[in-house]
């Protein structure tokens, strides 16, 4: 089923909270559905057809069993801080990588990475090429050095920073080859590739950097509200400010 609103209702961190309390508190007439995969809220009809999809904030935990049995909208509800928790946001593309950390929303420290990984004329990424050809030459032995070095300079500075046993979540933003290597690495990750505190940011990521972290975390503070059926919802959103981002959708 399609969303009958073009534009989802974006919704600021504290506005979620407020909508989520609002529905369990004001809107006792709706069948409420956690989903673990999506992180996300449904509300459904008598016949299970939804009437609106809430997606929680990147930040938010993760939602505990599978799809056909979570825990209740009220328990899950009751582990949400009021506030932002602390988190981690890693934007890793071959040769570019931002990490920040987050502490109430606001960025307390961040690091770029860049490397030479790429060769210009084919745009092809070190890691993958060293498999076919070519690793007898020079350029390709520095490219080869310089990526071992980008991930254990990704780790590095996340290990310095002592933080990352604290945070809530760790989002990031990584293609499989990618996020891979970084668990391959000299130096080892901080944190495990099974750590239930990961979340993939589903968003696309320009060219990682200051301003892209800014960008993305702005992104990750909001819900979304996708409305599937018409539904009588004013009595919440008629009382807050409405939000704005950029033009992309989940």
């Amino acid at each position: 089923m399609e969303p009958t609103n073009e534009q989802p209702q974006i919704l600021s961190y504290e506005q979620t909270y407020q909508f989520f309390e609002y529905l369990l508190e004001e809107r006792t007439d709706l069948n409420l559905q956690l989903q673990a995969k999506k992180n996300a809220l449904i509300a459904l009809d008598a016949n299970y057809d939804p009437w609106f999809e809430l997606k929680f904030p990147l930040p938010y935990p993760a939602i505990e069993g599978e799809d056909d049995q979570t825990e209740s909208p009220a328990d899950y509800f009751n582990k949400i801080s009021t506030t932002l928790p602390d988190y981690l946001i890693l934007l890793i593309q071959a040769g570019n990588a931002a990490l920040g950390y987050f502490e109430e929303g606001e960025m307390s420290n961040h690091k770029v990475v860049r490397k030479y990984m790429i060769r210009k004329k084919q745009g092809k990424f070190q890691g993958s090429h060293l498999k076919t050809k070519g690793k007898s030459k020079y350029g390709s032995r520095v490219r080869l050095n310089n990526t071992l070095e980008f991930f254990e300079d990704i780790n590095q500075k996340l290990e310095d920073w002592e933080i990352v046993e604290e945070v809530d979540r760790i989002l990031y933003f990584a293609s499989i080859p990618l996020w891979n290597m970084l668990f391959e690495s000299k130096v080892p990750c901080p944190f495990e590739k099974e750590d239930i505190r990961l979340r993939k940011i589903p968003k696309d990521v320009q060219i990682p950097n200051y301003d892209e972290l800014l960008r993305i975390n702005t992104f990750a503070q909001s819900g979304w509200v996708h409305i599937y059926q018409s539904i009588d919802l004013d009595e919440f959103f008629e009382q807050i400010e409405p939000q704005e981002l950029d033009d992309d959708e989940w």
